[in-house]
């Protein structure tokens, strides 16, 4: 069972191009509601998740100033993350790297949750073992499907602290973004981005339009085709999908007899739950490893 309930159950096809996706999103979007309420009302819920990863004195700085601050109303934040001290990932260039949890107070969370990695792993062992099953699109041993998990677990639990606020305080949220805790934004949010978001906009919600990887019917990866998972934006009901992947990451490769992978896994995802995803050009951000480079496939990024 995933974090939350409900979701619709369509059999999903295959599209290559987002005009494609449009179409058959919209084929398959459910009467999403609005919020109720007024304008004078609406916050933000920024919901941070994942390993802080030089937070405090560069990923934190430059989210504030290109995310945060061009968002037209309050922010209200939520983290999750886990009691890690030390992360090595030689995929990443990580080894015996430190990483210091308590850096998430710097942007002053309304909610935060800190779980032990290790209970989390033994929890979503059978999700683990299931998906392996089918084998691992990275090569790497596994470590990146565990990786995922975790994230796909940590994003969950800070978008549940959010439904908690919001029941406790009698109020819904407008407008929802998530973001890694391990990424440098280098350009702001786009102002149309910022314009749609700002008014109503049931059903959809604003990813990147880079990284976009896809693992294909030959199980080889190519550089286009998926969906960017590392930030959305959007309203609050599209974004509980977009929150809430675990439940159907078995499904995915069982029904498809195919290997898990993150990106594919999303645009299929959010399809299936008939949402609409605009795809944002010139939003781009690199990821900051615990070692203080950037990934090397992210640095081609400062190219314009």
């Amino acid at each position: 069972a995933g974090i939350f309930s409900g979701g619709r159950g369509q059999r999903v096809p295959r599209v290559e191009d987002s005009s494609a996706y449009h179409a058959a999103a919209a084929s398959l979007r459910a009467p999403w509601p609005l919020s109720a309420a007024p304008a004078a009302e609406r916050r933000c819920a920024l919901v941070l998740y994942g390993l802080p990863k030089h937070f405090r004195s560069q990923v934190w700085p430059r989210m504030r100033a290109m995310l945060v601050d061009r968002i037209p109303f309050p922010c209200d934040v939520f983290v999750h993350t886990y009691d890690v001290r030390e992360t090595s990932n030689p995929r990443n260039g990580e080894v015996a790297c430190t990483i210091d949890p308590s850096e998430v107070a710097v942007c002053s969370p309304l909610r935060w949750a800190m779980e032990d990695q290790e209970a989390v792993d033994y929890a979503l062992r059978w999700h683990f073992n299931e998906l392996r099953r089918y084998g691992d699109a990275w090569f790497n041993h596994f470590v990146s499907l565990r990786n995922a998990l975790r994230q796909y677990n940590s994003i969950a639990k800070a978008y549940a602290l959010m439904e908690q606020e919001q029941a406790a305080r009698g109020f819904q949220y407008a407008l929802v973004c998530c973001s890694r805790m391990d990424v440098l934004y280098l350009d702001p949010l786009p102002d149309y981005v910022i314009s749609s978001v700002a008014g109503p906009c049931p059903g959809q919600l604003f990813v990147p339009n880079f990284h976009e990887w896809e693992l294909r019917s030959d199980n080889l990866i190519y550089p286009t085709g998926g969906m960017n998972d590392r930030f959305a934006i959007g309203c609050r009901h599209a974004m509980r999908v977009y929150a809430d992947r675990l439940a159907g990451a078995v499904a995915f490769c069982r029904n498809g007899r195919r290997m898990f992978h993150t990106e594919t896994f999303l645009k299929y995802h959010l399809l299936r739950a008939g949402v609409l995803v605009h795809r944002v050009p010139r939003f781009r951000f690199q990821r900051l490893r615990a070692n203080g480079a950037v990934q090397d496939t992210d640095l081609e990024l400062e190219k314009d």
